[in-house]
């Protein structure tokens, strides 16, 4: 229950090992996803992460750096709705850094891609 009310999620269940998590502005409760993932980061085996509008590029690198931590995920799913991408691509490298990480989904729904965006994203 504290770490849905830390996370202000959806769904989170420690049994579960998963993590659902919604990221609205303001960037300030990054914070307090920061602190939930490191308590839970030795057993947490599947995130979602959901954008929402524009990603604030700092704090969504934050969120990737904490989630390396994770020695056990393998899934990782990262939802940008909305044109929330801009920005984003930078700190989605850190993605490559994850060891365990089997699976990767990125849903784009609503978003403008550039060229150079669409590849970016192939490359990871």
């Amino acid at each position: 229950a504290a770490l849905s009310q830390t996370c202000r999620t959806t769904r989170a269940t420690l049994l579960g090992h998963h993590l659902t998590h919604f990221i609205r502005p303001p960037a300030r409760a990054v914070a307090a996803s920061l602190a939930a993932l490191a308590a839970h980061a030795a057993v947490l085996r599947t995130a979602t992460l959901r954008m929402r509008w524009q990603t604030d590029a700092d704090g969504l690198q934050q969120l990737l750096d904490a989630l390396k931590q994770a020695a056990r995920l393998h899934t990782l799913t990262l939802d940008f709705r909305g044109n929330s991408l801009a920005g984003a691509l930078q700190p989605l490298r850190a993605v490559q850094c994850m060891p365990s990480l089997e699976g990767l989904t990125i849903s784009l729904e609503g978003n403008s891609l550039t060229a150079a965006d669409a590849k970016a994203l192939v490359d990871l």
